[in-house]
């Protein structure tokens, strides 16, 4: 993939999730569908995913490393990092509700840290199969 088709992607997923949350907010949908925040969250990985691919591009092409394991730990260590401080983020601001955090409430935030990973792998995989011929494995 190359920069400018990486770039690309990041805008368009950046409005995409920008308007679904947006749509989400106005029309009460994350209350309506109980669901409806996994599937963002995996969006919210698949563009963190392609931000930090595409911070690191030029690093890893430097190093031949586009499509290497290293351009795998790249993307999966930044998913892991951007997800969990979304996720203890989340956490604190419930704390500082005075209804607290239940159960309910840290399994869902489980199920959003493994959706944001989800989003983040489908990058790298996307990444990792477009390689050239010329190219190991």
């Amino acid at each position: 993939m190359k920069h400018k088709r990486i770039a690309f992607v990041a805008l368009v997923s950046a409005f995409g999730v920008y308007f679904l949350n947006f749509l989400a907010g106005k029309m009460s949908w994350y209350w309506i569908m109980w669901w409806f925040d996994m599937p963002m969250h995996f969006f919210g990985g698949f563009l963190s995913a392609v931000l930090i691919f595409l911070f690191f591009y030029k690093r890893l092409r430097a190093l031949d490393a586009v499509h290497s394991k290293r351009a795998f730990l790249f993307i999966m260590l930044g998913i892991l990092a951007l997800g969990l401080v979304w996720e203890l983020h989340e956490v604190i601001v419930e704390r500082a509700i005075p209804a607290g955090m239940d159960i309910v409430s840290f399994v869902f935030s489980i199920s959003a840290f493994f959706f944001d990973v989800a989003g983040g792998l489908l990058v790298f995989l996307l990444v990792w199969r477009r390689k050239s011929p010329n190219e190991s494995r």
